[in-house]
């Protein structure tokens, strides 16, 4: 095992989406930061989903052209729930549905962070689960 020594106010684990939105908001709080990615390869899962995720009721969705922004929180959990089941926990999955649109907000504040609403049906969409 190879030992490497550096020094740093927060150490992030992994680099998926979640991993480096606390990367990033940690350094533009002038906080030393060092992302430790085990893999060859950036992105972790979010990588697979080409860099997009799924946050309702958000400020992208409300200017974008070309999809249904009738959204409602209560539209969003009842799709998570379909979606995730009881595999997480109520409180955690409220919290994610919840707190999104906030995050989006978050992000969007930083002019070198700009976002875009892609139309796409997502195959997750409890009409296209099997039977």
């Amino acid at each position: 095992m190879r030992q490497w020594t550096h020094d740093c106010d927060v150490l992030v684990i992994g680099s998926g989406g979640g991993a480096l939105t606390g990367a990033y908001t940690a350094a533009k709080a002038g906080l030393s930061v060092v992302v430790a990615e085990a893999t060859g390869f950036v992105g972790g899962t979010t990588a697979y989903s080409g860099g997009g995720m799924w946050l309702p009721c958000n400020a992208v969705l409300r200017r974008a052209d070309n999809i249904d922004t009738t959204d409602t929180i209560e539209a969003a959990r009842t799709y998570y729930r379909a979606v995730v089941g009881d595999r997480t926990p109520r409180s955690l999955q409220d919290a994610f549905v919840g707190n999104g649109a906030a995050l989006v907000d978050h992000l969007e504040a930083d002019d070198a962070l700009a976002s875009q609403c892609l139309a796409q049906r997502s195959a997750h969409s409890p009409s296209h689960r099997r039977r």
